[in-house]
């Protein structure tokens, strides 16, 4: 058998999924994401978002601060709650965002959907 074949029908080994969460802060008022917001985990958070936005009114804030969104999957769920938030009222405030996620909302042009916080700067910084 030539190396080649050898490769290709060797079983790929994944990743384990990392630990996922969207933790309730504030039952319909305020959500915290904590993990990757991937491909794999925009259903949970999809979900749970969905619960959030049916269960309260006015602005539904979302900490990003333990959270990291991995694909255009994890934006694409973003900008879907946002829209969905909005036909029911509301609107979607993602606070604490990373550094990396404020140049990612911006290079996209997200910045003109999406209302969101930096999070705050460290006092050495």
């Amino acid at each position: 058998m030539s190396d080649f074949v050898a490769r290709s029908t060797r079983r790929h080994r994944y990743k384990p999924a990392p630990e996922f969460e969207v933790r309730e802060v504030c039952v319909g008022y305020e959500l915290a994401v904590l993990g990757e917001l991937n491909v794999h985990t925009i259903s949970a958070a999809r979900d749970v978002l969905s619960g959030a936005i049916d269960a309260g009114e006015g602005e539904l804030r979302l900490q990003m601060r333990g959270a990291e969104v991995a694909d255009a999957a994890g934006l694409g769920m973003l900008v879907g709650a946002d829209r969905r938030a909005a036909r029911a009222g509301r609107q979607l405030v993602l606070t604490e965002v990373s550094p990396r996620l404020d140049r990612v909302i911006r290079s996209t042009k997200l910045s003109r959907l999406l209302t969101w916080t930096a999070a705050p700067q460290s006092a050495t910084a």
